[in-house]
């Protein structure tokens, strides 16, 4: 799936997660900023990513602090979340 297309069904599906866009923009071409994933974005109230596990959320199904769900989202448009930093999360091709 490309990018452009990735990138609206993502903010579609998690509209607390402001920002997803397209990572060329970031000076990442090919890949997907995922906004405020990683700083404030939830997912059912839940934060959408966090670098740091402080809140033990590896214990609910978080990969690598990343939600479930966005996990699964980004698989289905053929993405993977990596950590830039400790604060901005990235899609990449699979």
């Amino acid at each position: 799936m490309k990018v452009a297309t990735a990138v609206r069904k993502l903010s579609k599906l998690f509209p607390h997660i402001h920002g997803i866009k397209d990572g060329a923009e970031w000076g990442k071409p090919g890949a997907i900023h995922l906004g405020d994933a990683a700083e404030g974005g939830t997912i059912n109230d839940l934060p959408a990513a966090k670098y740091y596990d402080e809140f033990g959320l590896c214990k609910l199904g978080y990969e690598f602090g990343v939600h479930p769900d966005l996990v699964k989202a980004l698989d289905e448009c053929g993405f993977h979340a990596e950590w830039f930093d400790g604060g901005t999360l990235l899609g990449y091709e699979n």
